[in-house]
């Protein structure tokens, strides 16, 4: 058996304690922490796993790396309809 042959379950409220702490190791901003949890969980709960908690790790190595900025804070400046910009 390798590693991609295991099945691991967790209930919602371990997604959102492991989303949450791998989040502050990172020390991302609280806003961030709890939007990208619930984003993450919506996407597990809706069968968009590619998009849920498997972006978890990439999105913890780009905080570390400085490709994402963990403490940024989104600001919209122009919106219109459906789009904004920064």
């Amino acid at each position: 058996m390798t590693d991609s042959d295991i099945l691991i379950t967790l209930t919602s409220g371990e997604v959102v304690d492991l989303c949450r702490r791998g989040l502050q190791r990172v020390n991302a901003f609280p806003d961030a922490i709890n939007a990208v949890t619930d984003a993450l969980l919506w996407c597990e709960l809706h069968g968009v796993s590619s998009h849920g908690l498997n972006m978890l790790s990439t999105y913890m190595k780009r905080a570390l790396s400085g490709g994402i900025d963990p403490q940024a804070v989104p600001r919209i400046t122009h919106q219109h309809g459906a789009m904004g910009t920064s």
